[in-house]
C-alpha cells in the first residue's frame, strides 16, 4: 500500500476507534492515532512514518502516505440508486447494499462507488457480496476488493487450533 493515496471511511475509522479505545493494547492505540492522527496534531508524511516505526516492529516503507485521510461516505439507498441510474455502478449495487450493516455498507460501497479498491479482511461479506452480484447479476463487476491476511474480526477471538 506504499504510494498509494488511502482513505478510510469516517464510520470504519470511528469503530476502529472505539476497538482500540476498549481493547488496544499501548501501542496499537498510538499506531491507530498516527494512522488516522484523529487528534489532527498537525504531523505529515516522514513525521508520521518516523513516529508510527518507533512503535512498529516491521520497517516502514518511505514512500508510505501517512496519515489515512478519512472521509464521509454517504451511502444511502439514494445515493446507491443514483449512481445505479448514471451507470456508475451494475443494478446489483442496489441488492448488495441491503445486505450489509451500516458500517459495511460505508465501506464497501464508497469503495465500489468511487472505483477504488477496498482492502479489508472481513473475508464474510466480501464473499458475500460476491455471492449476491453472481447469482443475481453474472458478468457484471463488483467492487474491487482486497483481502488482507489475518481474515478475522478486530472483535473476533481466534480458534483454537487443532493439535
Amino acid at each position: 500500500m506504499a504510494d498509494k493515496k488511502l482513505v478510510c471511511t469516517q464510520a470504519a475509522a470511528s469503530r476502529m476507534i472505539e476497538i482500540v479505545d476498549t481493547i488496544g493494547m499501548p501501542k496499537e492505540k498510538v499506531r491507530t492515532e498516527l494512522l488516522l492522527v484523529h487528534g489532527d496534531d498537525g504531523r505529515q508524511g516522514e513525521d508520521l512514518r518516523q513516529a508510527f516505526a518507533q512503535y512498529s516492529d516491521y520497517p516502514i516503507p518511505p514512500t508510505w502516505r501517512l496519515p489515512i485521510r478519512v472521509v464521509p461516505a454517504s451511502c444511502s439507498e439514494s445515493d446507491i440508486k443514483s449512481a445505479v441510474q448514471a451507470g456508475n455502478l451494475p443494478s446489483v449495487a442496489e441488492q448488495v447494499a441491503e445486505q450489509l450493516t451500516d458500517i459495511n455498507r460505508s465501506v464497501f460501497m464508497y469503495g465500489w462507488m468511487q472505483g477504488v479498491t477496498t482492502v479489508s479482511s472481513n473475508r464474510t461479506v466480501a464473499k458475500q457480496i460476491e455471492a449476491i452480484v453472481e447469482k443475481e447479476s453474472p458478468g457484471a463487476m463488483g467492487p474491487d476488493i482486497w483481502l488482507r491476511e489475518p481474515a478475522r474480526s478486530l472483535l473476533g477471538k481466534e480458534k483454537e487450533r487443532r493439535k
